[in-house]
């Protein structure tokens, strides 16, 4: 019998890297005496560190406020809203006097984050192991935009593949057949990677001590710490004082990976012309999502995104309610979009077979969800199956699907409608659509309806 080698090469790009599997090792020498007393060279950065408390600086913890709480949610005005500044406060006592700036200083000692209409509440896909603080934060924004620390030849950062001028992606095919996908709403995924091979976002940098080896000379590029918490060490004035204020530690894996996903999960777009025209209706105590809560919705700004002249509002509206009728499968089951992108995210979170460059392949070499999951757990459908993506930002990430194969929406949505690449695995929700070309186009429009607004967190330092 073949015995199953997981290899896990975790990538901060989500996906530039297929799961390695069912591979044949190498005979392994028995060890020297003396390797066998040696200690390991990278344990001195993973071991786990207890924390000292006394290292940890006062801290604000950060809060999502959610539509659902009400006037609490209605008064923010930003996406983010940090506590009182020292300059603030200072103000207040003028204003206020002493005790009530004191009041309003305690009220403001956390860190809002307005969560955009129309998204899910995110404070249920945190873990209670790693709440989110102020420090954290600061700590995983200047990781993620560091190039530094992540390779050992510098230049490359998280930033490179998910660019946040274009929706956290990077609009390049060039990671070995697979494509970026975006971050922007990655604190609703119930599972990371085109493939799901991890689980929080905790573990997308790096899950067990396979990932701090560097890989063999002349093999394929692969996202592998080897070495960089040693390189954070390295950088103590620039670092040790972070991880501290923010762990009590000095910077360990955990640490790392805790601090860029306190960063990531704030990566929200949402307030999209769809979410304003279901804002709308119910404004208009309405039974039913219309063409007028559309034209409510489009604003100078969403006309401008949408590239729609003002003069055509009208029109626009109509068409963009069309594709929703048509996406939600509301007129003779046109598309069956909705079987797979439902929710608020408009991903259902599972794996499905599209066919998309989908190629014969050997026995252990099965690409896709199969890959990454473990003896028992593995199902035939699950051959050449990725996780289905978010449709919010579709507009700033292309190239589409796993393989970055269809360059453009109407390609992507051409590709559905044929029924995708026939193979003996194919997902049976996927049918031939006929569809007339406006309807594609309003299918293609109520996509673009569905971009929200850019993420408005302030800049690196």
């Amino acid at each position: 019998m073949r015995r199953l080698w997981a290899v896990s090469a975790i990538l901060l790009s989500a996906g530039c890297q297929p799961a390695v599997h069912y591979e044949k090792p190498e005979p392994t020498p028995e060890p020297t005496k003396a390797a066998v007393e040696a200690p390991r060279a990278v344990e001195q950065d993973i071991v786990w560190m207890n924390p000292r408390p006394q290292e940890i600086q006062s801290d604000a913890p950060i809060e999502f406020i959610h539509e659902t709480d009400g006037p609490e949610w209605a008064k923010l005005r930003r996406l983010w809203n940090p506590p009182l500044t020292e300059k603030e406060r200072a103000a207040a006592v003028l204003t206020l006097g002493p005790v009530a700036a004191v009041a309003l200083a305690a009220s403001k000692a956390v860190v809002k984050v307005k969560v955009p209409a129309g998204l899910d509440d995110p404070r249920h896909s945190i873990p209670s192991s790693n709440p989110p603080t102020l420090h954290k934060w600061e700590l995983g924004r200047r990781l993620f935009y560091d190039k530094k620390w992540l390779t050992d030849s510098a230049g490359e950062s998280c930033a490179t593949c998910h660019d946040s001028h274009t929706g956290f992606a990077d609009n390049a095919r060039d990671h070995y057949g697979l494509n970026t996908p975006t971050l922007v709403n990655c604190v609703y995924n119930g599972r990371q990677f085109w493939d799901g091979r991890a689980g929080v976002l905790e573990e997308v940098v790096q899950r067990t001590m396979d990932d701090e080896t560097a890989p063999a000379k002349g093999t394929a590029f692969r996202h592998v710490w080897s070495g960089a918490v040693g390189r954070l060490r390295a950088r103590r004035f620039e670092y040790e004082h972070r991880f501290l204020s923010a762990f009590g530690t000095l910077p360990t894996q955990d640490a790392v990976g805790k601090a860029l996903a306190t960063y990531m999960r704030t990566l929200l777009a949402g307030d999209s012309v769809h979410d304003r025209a279901l804002a709308a209706q119910v404004a208009d105590h309405s039974s039913e999502l219309k063409v007028e809560h559309y034209e409510k919705a489009l604003d100078g700004a969403a006309l401008k995104d949408l590239k729609i002249d003002e003069k055509t509002k009208a029109d626009a509206a109509r068409k963009i309610y069309r594709g929703y009728r048509l996406f939600n499968d509301l007129e003779e089951h046109k598309t069956g979009c909705i079987l797979c992108h439902g929710g608020r995210e408009f991903t259902d979170g599972r794996f499905h077979n599209l066919g998309v460059g989908f190629n014969k392949f050997d026995p252990g070499e099965e690409p896709g969800r199969f890959a990454s999951l473990p003896v028992g757990e593995k199902e035939g459908r699950l051959i050449g199956a990725y996780k289905t993506p978010t449709l919010r930002g579709l507009s700033h990430t292309a190239p589409y699907f796993h393989d970055g194969s269809a360059a453009t929406l109407e390609e992507a949505l051409q590709f559905h409608t044929d029924g995708g690449q026939r193979n003996e695995y194919l997902d049976p929700e996927l049918q031939k659509r006929d569809l007339l070309a406006p309807e594609r186009e309003a299918l293609v429009l109520f996509l673009r309806a569905l971009d929200g607004k850019d993420v408005d967190l302030p800049p690196p330092e």
